[in-house]
């Protein structure tokens, strides 16, 4: 179910590390910036900038008022700090206690013909939460016609969400909707990298997966 979920999303588009202290990522400045003005707050991060093959997935989430790791009973942290089960469970999870995401991918070609994995990684990030937004509306959470607020993990806010988005470094650390986007851009770029792997064994991506 996961699975079917994360490709037809991006077709269409824990602790932490060692030597940090312990500690979920919780809903901090997701439900206390000042700059986000009552709009809905979205959490953005990506998976597979550092790579060396495949595409970048990027992934953009919503959650609900008053949505909890404990009432989803699922662990939400950093996506490398989880297993693989952990975050295919996480993202079951988040699918069925209400939370909203879309996930946008821009493929090898797209990122060579670039050279730029910032500028690629932005674009990314951009579609994702372009898309979320069309889905907000269409349930009903956000008015036609309005926008959101996203936090964006890292150190620059996409050009496409400059005066709508707050960088925050570490993000996926900190706040719980960046953490929860970094679990969704994982487990659909690690779909995407088992697909290639069984089209093209013999590069064995399922050993590095993508990362050389």
């Amino acid at each position: 179910k996961t699975a079917v979920l994360l490709v037809t999303l991006a077709v269409g588009t824990a602790g932490l590390h060692a030597g940090a202290v312990p500690r979920n990522p919780i809903r901090s400045r997701e439900l206390h910036t000042p700059y986000a003005r009552g709009r809905p707050v979205i959490g953005v991060d990506e998976s597979g900038r550092g790579a060396i093959a495949g595409a970048l997935f990027a992934a953009a989430i919503w959650l609900p008022p008053g949505w909890s790791m404990r009432k989803a009973g699922v662990r939400v942290a950093d996506s490398k700090d989880l297993t693989t089960r952990q975050r295919e469970e996480a993202v079951s999870a988040l699918a069925e206690s209400g939370a909203h995401f879309r996930v946008a991918a821009i493929g090898p070609r797209e990122i060579d013909r670039t050279r730029n994995i910032t500028h690629v990684t932005h674009v990314a990030m951009a579609r994702a939460v372009e898309q979320l937004e069309k889905q907000l509306v269409k349930e009903g959470v956000l008015d036609d016609g309005s926008d959101t607020f996203s936090l964006v993990d890292g150190n620059m806010v996409p050009s496409d969400l400059y005066g709508k988005a707050e960088c925050l470094p570490g993000g996926d650390q900190k706040e719980l909707c960046i953490a929860a986007a970094s679990i969704i851009a994982k487990v659909a770029r690690d779909h995407a990298m088992r697909t290639a792997q069984r089209r093209s064994p013999k590069w064995r991506v399922n050993e590095h997966q993508g990362y050389g």
